[in-house]
């Protein structure tokens, strides 16, 4: 209230005694005195809100009163008081400001109380500008602005930074403040005085006296500048100054003392940043936390002194290195998503394990930069290596019991347990941490349990439950099971700790009904064993018996139980029925399994025999003594006789029941080892001749039906102790021994041929086969089972080509045949491997034109020694080894081939015929071969043509004919090749739909013979007629030419218009024919 009374008698006496600007500059003083008072807030809010309106009555009635026209010098400290009181209300709140906020708060009080005085001397000074004929009336607004503006400038900034620090330091700068505002007041007076646009510059040396000296030296030197420029108004007039000349004056004293402020508060912050940093290094470095600071680049800023000591390097070696090169890679990973976390700006905290197998705990807190971004992390970390090692070696002794255990305190509640237990119970590792066991135990065992625990934490040693009586737990998934809980105190220890060990019981029942059960089981087992088994004791008498053994000793069970071994079970030798003992007690004797190999049979009560195998075994305890042995044998009867059955089969074929090879070979051998002795025989090989026609065209069953019957009829063309035997198909193989006439032999042969070829009747068919045999004798044709059977296979093959239907012996002229035979099949073997065949081709002329119009493929072989070989040599050969069926794909492929390369060299497509062998006949590889090798070489079929021999082509008959339509259906022509040399039929020319007729080159050489003539003649009009091409083979003469030509035949192919050549050759000659038929067009 002595302020508010204060503030109004200033007003009063200001404007009484001082009217004009005087009295206006005492109004702001008494208005800095008010602002000040308000700043410092001591008073509470009524307090203050009373002052400021007693002091605003006060000091509105005193201006009224005295100048009842100056409304506008109401309104002045109206306005003062109240941003006197706003001052305080917001300067009652300092306390929760920092001491930098605290002087932006203050410099922001000073600025506001001067705004009210500044609005009103620069409204003045705009109207003077605007209406310069109100000058007048204006003058009086802009007096009191500009004199409460001054008055509160030239007080309000000492009092306010009036301190007793800052009064100490103004003090020390006394003369300095003297010479300062001696030297402002006279430039002041002089830019006043005689440059008053000038006025700005005396912010100049206020300023520079603002980064020289303290904010209140500054105030006082601008309370002086601002008490000058008072004084001058009043020398030069006693109550107006020109607003223009004093407002810079303003401005500099203002914007000095900002400045001076700022720069002290600067000055402050920076030293107490210092000081600051200062501690924090201090700390740092004295801490016992590892402190180290991380760029964004994961790379080390700076450490302290117990980082550098943990990681055993100095700062230098440390500093620019990354995390993973400090931690290494397991520890660098484990830290990885929370320093990224970290820099993502938020704190993170994780424990990680060095490399050194130490445990840190790392707080991770993010730096920011002064833009507010993340510039690195703060790592603060602990070695708490030391906590974790008791735990662990208790958790280690815990772990180590084979029982689940735990250890409890003296209520009971868990402290530790190892993995056993939370097995047991079902939950995970630590869990049960915390929770008294009692949790665990069935509410019916509860009770025994407390009082177990009781007696456990009064007395010394282990205290058992669920020995006598069961005892309960349960599982986290409420399952119950049977324990065996064990309480034992640690001793010295108080309060006292206890050692639980939980047993559950669940395997020990569980084995005693597996063991009931399997006692069970081993009864139905051994009751259910086909064999006889017996168990006795150690001195031999039964304990056990199965029912199989009591049946097969004609003994009940009952009966044999307690009696010795020796009556039970009655073994003898089948041959003289002597009795003999069983494999236990050998077995019993010499602590092993025994088995007998002999033959022996068991006696039922009636005495019948049973032909069986035993073995014994002995029985021994868990010291390995024997207390009784087990006694095993099968009936082996039915497997001996069907070992007899099987033994049978595997040397009888399966068909005529006659011997097979094996057999064979095995009386031969036994035969030739009578040789030394005198021993003489034969071996006769029989083949039947056109048995493979009965069975392509009846089938097998009367392909079967003849092999019987052949079977049948050569068992009783022989003796008792001679050997038929059948090796397979339609080859059967004699043995006779005991030969005293070679010539015996040959007419055993005659007679078996004659048996053959009588008709055998089938389905009310007569059907008829000859036989070929090959005879080889021993011991003259050779001592071995190989070289005979040998001898008689090249001896039948000598008897096939000779006709059939007879015998022949073996001589040593068929051996060699026999091996250049051997030898051929070898060679071409390796010519097919070696690619060592070579094809020739023949033209096929039209005449007289001697146009070629097609080709003749002809095989030839390359031998090694470079001699060109024709199929003559080895075709035979080829066709019984089934080789030819490889060379006739090898012919077709090449073929086609050459023929594709000849029209892509642009050469004419002429036909190429290939002649293909039927000796091996297989419709269906041959069609696909051909398809196969059409798609693989691109070749036209039109340019194919497939040649069958007559003689081999008609005797397939349906199968022929439809091998030929498949041929055709692929767009390959099909001839019929040397004609007339076969069967020749009409019948056959009409059912076989071929293309070309080619007629044999035996009646060409005839002509002009009037009856090759005629035979030729007949042939070309027979194909003509049924619309063959005719073609004529092996023309040498042009008397033969000529001859064919007026039958009518106009193609032919012989010596006479070309020898067979080599594809280049023939190629060459099909160019000269092409350009010279071109010429020609």
């Amino acid at each position: 209230m002595a302020h508010a009374v204060g503030v109004s008698v200033l007003w009063a006496g200001a404007f009484y005694l001082f009217p004009g600007i005087a009295g206006w500059f005492l109004a702001g003083l008494a208005n800095a005195l008010l602002v000040a008072r308000m700043v410092q807030g001591t008073q509470g809010p009524v307090i203050a809100a009373a002052t400021v309106a007693l002091a605003t009555v006060g000091s509105a009635a005193a201006a009224f009163l005295l100048d009842p026209r100056g409304v506008h010098a109401m309104a002045l400290p109206i306005g003062a008081c109240g941003v006197a009181l706003a001052l305080h209300l917001v300067m009652k709140r300092r306390s929760h400001l920092t001491r930098g906020e605290d002087m932006a708060v203050t410099l922001a009080a000073m600025v506001t109380a001067l705004i009210g005085p500044a609005v009103t001397l620069a409204a003045s000074i705009g109207a003077t500008h605007l209406q310069p004929g109100a000058a007048t009336s204006a003058t009086e607004p802009a007096s009191a602005g500009l004199g409460m503006l001054l008055g509160t400038l030239a007080l309000l900034p000492v009092l306010i930074l009036s301190s007793a620090a800052e009064r100490a330091t103004a003090a020390a700068e006394r003369g300095r403040i003297a010479l300062s505002s001696i030297a402002v007041l006279a430039l002041g007076y002089a830019l006043l005085t005689w440059l008053p646009h000038w006025m700005p510059l005396l912010a100049v040396p206020l300023w520079c006296i603002a980064l020289l000296m303290s904010p209140l030296s500054v105030a006082v030197t601008g309370s002086f500048a601002c008490v000058g420029v008072i004084t001058l108004a009043l020398l030069g007039s006693a109550s107006t100054l020109p607003g223009m000349g004093a407002l810079p004056v303003v401005f500099a004293v203002i914007g000095a003392v900002l400045l001076s402020v700022l720069l002290r508060q600067r000055d402050r912050t920076a030293a107490a940043a210092r000081v600051a940093s200062e501690r924090l290094r201090v700390i740092s470095e004295r801490t016992p936390a590892l402190i180290a600071q991380f760029g964004r680049d994961l790379r080390h800023r700076s450490a302290n002194r117990q980082y550098q000591q943990f990681h055993g390097r100095d700062a230098a070696a440390l500093v620019g290195r990354s995390i993973l090169e400090v931690y290494g890679e397991r520890a660098a990973g484990a830290m990885g998503s929370s320093v990224q976390s970290a820099l993502a700006g938020q704190a993170q905290r994780l424990q990680v394990r060095t490399s050194a197998d130490q445990v840190l705990d790392v707080a991770l807190e993010p730096v920011f930069g002064p833009e507010g971004t993340v510039d690195g992390f703060e790592l603060f970390a602990q070695d708490v290596t030391w906590r974790g090692q008791s735990e662990r070696r208790l958790q280690a002794l815990l772990e180590s019991a084979h029982e689940a255990t735990a250890l409890l305190d003296a209520d009971g509640c868990i402290t530790g347990h190892n993995t056993r237990l939370a097995t047991l119970l079902g939950v995970a590792p630590g869990a049960l941490v915390g929770h008294a066991l009692e949790k665990w135990i069935e509410s019916a065992t509860r009770t025994q349990y407390q009082a177990l625990l009781r007696e456990a934490c009064e007395q010394a040693g282990t205290h058992q439950m669920g020995l006598a009586s069961p005892a309960e737990a349960q599982r986290a998934d409420g399952a119950a099971f049977s324990i065996e809980l064990g309480l034992t105190r640690v001793p010295g220890e108080d309060p006292a700790r206890i050692v639980a060990t939980v047993r559950d019981l669940t395997p020990y029942q569980q084995a005693e009904r597996w063991l009931a059960d399997a006692r069970a089981q081993s009864r139905v087992v051994l009751d259910a064993i086909g064999d006889g088994v017996v168990v006795c004791d150690a001195q031999l008498r039964v304990s056990l018996i199965n029912p199989a053994a009591a049946r097969m000793c004609g003994i009940s069970e009952h009966l044999a139980v307690g009696r010795p071994l020796a009556e039970v079970v009655r073994l003898v030798e089948p041959a003289t029925g002597n009795s003999v003992p069983s494999a236990l007690p050998v077995a019993l004797s010499e602590n092993r399994v025994v088995r007998t190999r002999d033959d022996r049979a068991l006696l039922d009560r009636e005495g019948r025999p049973q032909p069986v195998e035993d073995s014994g075994s002995p029985i021994r305890d868990a010291h390995g003594c024997i207390t009784g042995g087990v006694l095993l044998f099968h009936d082996v009867g039915h497997t001996r006789a069907l070992a007899t059955t099987l033994t049978h089969m595997a040397q009888h074929d399966a068909l005529t029941g006659l011997p097979n090879r094996v057999l064979l070979q095995d009386r031969l051998s036994q035969a030739l080892a009578t040789v030394p002795r005198g021993g003489k025989g034969a071996l006769l090989y029989l083949d039947l001749d056109f048995f493979k026609h009965i069975n392509d065209s009846l089938g097998h069953p009367a392909g079967d039906y003849v092999l019987k019957e052949v079977a049948s009829r050569l068992v009783a063309g022989v003796r008792d102790d001679d050997t038929v035997s059948r090796q397979g198909g339609d080859e059967f193989v004699l043995l006779l021994t005991r030969l005293a006439d070679p010539r015996d032999a040959a007419r055993v042969a005659e007679k078996l041929i004659r048996s053959i070829e009588e008709p055998i009747p089938f389905e009310g068919k007569d059907l008829h086969v000859s036989a070929s045999i090959g005879i080889a004798l021993y011991p003259q044709d050779g001592r071995d089972v190989q070289t005979v059977m040998k001898q008689a296979d090249t001896a039948l093959y000598c008897a096939k080509d000779a006709g059939r239907c007879r015998y022949s012996y073996f001589t040593d002229v068929m051996s060699a045949r026999a091996e250049q035979r051997m030898r051929t099949e070898h060679d071409l073997r390796i010519a097919l491997a070696n690619d060592d065949f070579e094809l020739y081709y023949q033209p096929r002329i039209r005449y007289p034109e001697r146009s070629i119009i097609g080709l003749e493929a002809l095989l030839r072989w390359r031998r090694p020694d470079g001699r060109i070989v024709a199929p003559q040599e080895f075709l035979e050969v080829a066709e019984q080894t089934g080789l030819i069926v490889q060379i006739d794909e090898w012919v077709v492929r090449e073929a086609c081939r050459q023929s594709r390369e000849w029209q892509a060299c642009g050469l004419p497509a002429v036909p190429i015929a290939v002649n293909v062998s039927l000796a091996r006949f297989d419709a269906d590889r041959l069609v696909s071969h051909v398809g196969k090798v059409l798609a693989e070489t691109g070749a036209d079929p039109a340019c194919l043509e497939v040649e069958f021999i007559e003689s081999q082509m008609f005797t397939h008959q349906e199968r022929g004919q439809q091998v030929i339509a498949a041929l055709k259906q692929l767009g390959v022509q099909v001839a019929v090749d040397d004609f007339g040399k076969g069967f020749s039929s009409l019948s056959y020319l009409v059912q076989y739909k071929f293309d070309t007729l080619k007629i044999d080159r035996s009646f060409i050489e005839g002509l002009p013979d009037p009856k090759h003539s005629a035979i030729v003649q007949a042939i070309v009009a027979m194909g003509h007629a049924l619309d063959y091409h005719v073609v004529a083979e092996g023309v040498e003469t042009e008397e033969q030419a000529g001859h064919l030509a007026t039958f009518g035949c106009t193609q032919m192919q012989g010596y006479l218009f070309g020898r067979p050549m080599p594809a280049a050759q023939l190629a060459a000659l099909l160019g000269h024919v092409d350009a010279s038929n071109r010429r020609r067009a």
